[in-house]
């Protein structure tokens, strides 16, 4: 959470202050997982939304599937950097 209060990040105490705008994604662990907690409302507040993914129907999952796996140039990965 340094990111976005500070807009820099500490690795091996060194600082490195980050470009802006700059984007942070988070994962967010269930909690029943153990040593699980809840963020605090003043961290919750930080950010700007919540996404909850879920699983596609195992036929779309296989369709998504067979068409990622084919070479017919329809998806492309872009090189993210």
């Amino acid at each position: 959470l340094e990111c976005m209060e500070e807009g820099s990040v500490t690795i091996d105490g060194e600082t490195h202050h980050l470009p802006k705008p700059f984007m942070v994604m988070a994962t967010m662990n269930p909690l029943e997982f153990e040593g699980t907690y809840p963020l605090p409302e003043a961290q919750l507040d930080r950010f700007l939304m919540k996404l909850v993914i879920t699983h596609l129907p195992p036929e779309q999952e296989e369709a998504l599937l067979v068409k990622v796996n084919q070479n017919d140039g329809a998806l492309r990965p872009e090189i993210v950097s």
